[in-house]
């Protein structure tokens, strides 16, 4: 797995449940099978470069055959800003890391 420049940004509003759906695949777009494969995730903030506090997420397998997952927050409200994360795959003490990818909590009208 190469570094990429470019980081895809989930945009929600503040209040809002947050799940994404995830899929595992190799590099021609067919899914991989999680059966045996740790999954975590951890989500900063991202002016939190000196010394960041992790909110871990939490990881649900919803297909292991399809290499399907989702990554689901505690209940919790984020604040309004940037954030950034990436998934770390684990097999036989092989770690394999996804792609950063930027989450930004922006302002809800409707507040509960």
């Amino acid at each position: 797995m190469s570094c990429q420049t470019r980081v895809h940004t989930i945009c929600v509003k503040q209040y809002d449940t947050i799940a994404i759906r995830c899929e595992y695949l190799d590099d021609t777009g067919a899914p991989l099978n999680l059966t045996g494969i740790t999954i975590k995730s951890e989500l900063v903030a991202d002016n939190s470069e000196s010394s960041p506090t992790p909110v871990v997420m939490v990881v649900t397998v919803t297909d292991a055959a399809q290499g399907i997952f989702e990554l689901t927050l505690p209940s919790l409200t984020l604040n309004i800003g940037s954030y950034k994360a990436d998934i770390l795959f684990t097999k036989s003490g092989n770690r394999l890391s996804s792609e950063t990818f930027a989450l930004r909590v922006v302002s809800a009208i409707t507040k509960p």
